[in-house]
């Protein structure tokens, strides 16, 4: 089976939503309907769905202007904010097979900017493989407040024993703090 990146269209909110409630992601669910739904792109297709030959959403990628990046080495110079993964899943059922990768991989085609993402330490390879330059802590102020859970699609890529490790957190679990030294959070960032 195959699948295709395109942009989200009203007649994938519901799957879109499900999709990320299902990986244990916090976010937040009418924002994200609303953004699909109503056209509210704050870039080209700043929601970003993988289908497969029925139409199927299979996985999905919701993205954002990063409004306060103010890190050393994350801005080029330029006025343009990077744009930042705020989450991103694929099926359980469908992991594994380049999905997650296809979608980052679109974004940072289509934002032709830099590529920013807060992580877990246990997804680390997925987003090195990608490309992203890798360090501890906040990306600058990104996510300042919030929880950014952009998380890898691919057990093969995040854990050498093939163990899905993704969405290690359960549904319970408080929110990180972005300026917590305890946060084990990692930040990435794709130029």
């Amino acid at each position: 089976m195959t699948h295709e990146i395109r942009e989200a269209t009203a007649d994938d909110a519901d799957e879109i939503v499900y999709l990320l409630d299902a990986a244990m992601l916090e976010f937040d669910r009418e924002r994200v309907r609303r953004r699909v739904c109503d056209g509210d792109c704050v870039i080209e297709a700043d929601v970003l769905v993988a289908v497969d030959d029925g139409e199927n959403v299979i996985g999905a990628c919701v993205l954002s202007i990063a409004e306060h990046i103010e890190g050393e080495g994350i801005d080029d110079g330029g006025d343009v904010n990077p744009i930042e993964i705020e989450s991103i899943a694929v099926r359980r059922s469908r992991r594994g097979r380049g999905i997650g990768r296809a979608l980052v991989e679109t974004a940072a085609t289509r934002a032709a900017r830099p590529l920013v993402a807060r992580f877990r330490e246990q997804v680390r390879p997925f987003y090195a493989a990608l490309g992203f330059e890798i360090r501890r802590g906040n990306c600058g102020e990104a996510g300042a407040g919030r929880r950014n859970e952009a998380e890898a699609d691919d057990p093969d890529e995040t854990d050498p024993d093939g163990r899905d490790e993704t969405n290690a957190d359960g549904p319970n679990e408080p929110a990180d703090d972005p300026d917590d030294p305890a946060d084990d959070r990692l930040c990435g960032i794709l130029r």
